[in-house]
């Protein structure tokens, strides 16, 4: 007989286990990895936090549409779920996420809750006017579609849904049937943001979460705000000058006749044959002119991006990384052109001007230029 202890019993005895587990292993039931207690409450967790998901998505496009809208100032999860400060008014949005249809008993809440704040700015509690929106998912049931459009229902109060009317105030975005859907929209207005740095969807969910840590009063958002100036940094558009004034020469000699870099007029043309000197005389008159100078080289800018790259020269030129300014300039699904328009109304605003020097202005159609000029007038042209 072999003793307990030797060493060949043990490695027989341990296989024979080995093969006693295997063969167990394959008589027993697979478990299944999605197996939960209490699939009702499951379902009402993905519901809430669906729901919460949804709201943030939503707050997200409310700021994307900040700046084109006017928006000073977007809050979040304080008086409403978003609360939009516009010059003249607030904009108070509950947000509604269903499974299925929203019933009148679904709102009731959200229209007692708008009267207490309707009655505040009637009171002089609040500055400026009210208005409530009820955004929501879900197509509205009969019955609900009979109330709102009854004849006591407020008149301060609109209801968005997926294919409804077009939402009266721009700061608010149309709503999604779905998070997707609502993801997807964000997405497509961060893709028309100029001169941004991130991918649309990554933006998009950055935002969303930038939105949760101000709807939990989290530090630096504890008073749950965003504002309007902070947009640019928020959104990570890039504006800075690609181009700089060319060196004047360490000896300049002025030529006789030569002409003045400013002048009144909006355009100027500076014609001379290559090599003649123009970029010298400009770079050495540019130190001395009396206003800010901006120098373009466009010799393989294409004739529609002649706009954008004037905008972002003279916007970086003019403001730096000023936001309360490049806030109401760079906004989503402005053109080039758009942006000049919105740089020159801001230029006169504060009343300055600025020159812009165009060098081998040449190489872009006149139709270009021609656009260009006339949505600058607090802009003079300096076409080299």
């Amino acid at each position: 007989m072999t003793a307990s202890g030797d060493p060949e019993d043990n490695s027989s005895r341990n296989a024979a286990y080995d093969r006693a587990e295997d063969a167990a292993e394959r008589t027993q039931p697979p478990v299944d990895e999605f197996l939960v207690l209490d699939e009702r409450q499951l379902i009402r967790i993905e519901a809430v936090h669906r729901g919460f998901l949804y709201q943030h998505l939503y707050a997200a496009a409310c700021l994307l549409l900040a700046g084109k809208a006017g928006a000073g100032h977007i809050i979040v999860e304080r008086d409403e779920d978003i609360e939009v400060q516009l010059p003249d008014a607030r904009v108070y949005a509950q947000v509604k996420t269903r499974q299925d249809v929203l019933n009148p008993s679904d709102i009731s809440g959200a229209l007692e809750r708008f009267e207490e704040i309707r009655a505040e700015h009637q009171n002089g509690l609040r500055a400026g006017g009210a208005r409530f929106v009820i955004a929501t998912n879900a197509l509205p049931s009969p019955a609900l579609l009979k109330k709102i459009a009854a004849d006591d229902w407020p008149d301060d109060v609109e209801l968005h849904w997926p294919g409804g009317p077009e939402p009266s105030d721009k700061c608010l975005p149309r709503p999604a049937d779905s998070v997707a859907g609502m993801a997807a929209y964000c997405s497509d207005l961060a893709a028309q943001l100029p001169f941004g740095l991130l991918r649309p969807e990554t933006l998009t969910w950055k935002l969303a979460a930038m939105v949760m840590l101000a709807s939990a009063g989290t530090p630096p958002r504890e008073d749950h705000s965003f504002s309007r100036e902070e947009l640019p940094d928020l959104f990570e558009q890039l504006v800075v000058q690609m181009q700089q004034l060319p060196t004047p020469p360490p000896v300049y000699r002025a030529q006789v006749d030569e002409p003045a870099l400013l002048t009144d007029q909006p355009v100027r043309i500076i014609a001379g044959l290559s090599g003649s000197g123009k970029t010298a005389w400009m770079a050495e008159a540019a130190v001395h002119a009396p206003l800010p100078v901006t120098y373009l080289d466009v010799g393989d800018t294409p004739g529609p991006a002649l706009a954008s790259a004037v905008a972002r020269e003279v916007a970086a030129k003019m403001f730096g990384r000023s936001n309360d300014k490049l806030g109401e300039i760079l906004l989503p699904g402005a053109s080039g052109l758009d942006m000049v328009s919105a740089l020159s109304i801001k230029l006169g605003e504060d009343g300055l001007h600025a020159a812009v020097v165009i060098d081998n202005s040449h190489r872009i159609p006149a139709a270009d230029i021609e656009a260009l000029v006339a949505r600058a007038p607090n802009l003079r042209f300096v076409l080299l």
